[in-house]
């Protein structure tokens, strides 16, 4: 007997297993919850490029892949090149952090502790007032 499926965000999946397989546990899994979040962050950043005056528009050109990185991965210049980015407005810095604290969900010591910081994360997430 199926008791668990792990998929990707797809609702044919979730409608497949639910039919089939009444009363299972969906998960869903990390890379496509990751993926999802980093195209809202780099739809972030493309609206805020929009916005950023002639002298601004340097700064966010070509960052994309630094802004979208976990920043313990990023080295030297990638990593000196973060900061003045974040710097460069509220927005940006929000949706990165959002996605920093959401990546550390799947370090939680237990359910329990991870549940209370996903909650914490969505009313965080509320209160950005971010669109994406």
């Amino acid at each position: 007997r199926i008791t668990h499926a792990v998929m990707d965000l797809g609702q044919a999946f979730r409608n497949s297993f639910q039919a089939h397989c009444p009363g299972v546990q969906i998960l869903y899994d990390k890379f496509h919850v990751i993926q999802h979040l980093l195209v809202a962050l780099n739809e972030v950043r493309k609206q805020e490029l929009k916005r950023a005056g002639q002298p601004m528009r340097g700064l966010l050109v070509g960052k994309k892949f630094i802004l979208l990185s976990r920043k313990q991965h990023l080295k030297g210049p990638a990593r000196q090149a973060l900061k003045p980015l974040l710097g460069f407005n509220c927005r940006l810095f929000k949706a990165h952090l959002l996605k920093e604290i959401f990546g550390q969900l799947w370090s939680s010591p237990s359910k329990t502790w991870a549940r209370t910081c996903f909650e914490r994360w969505v009313e965080q997430l509320k209160g950005s007032r971010l669109a994406p």
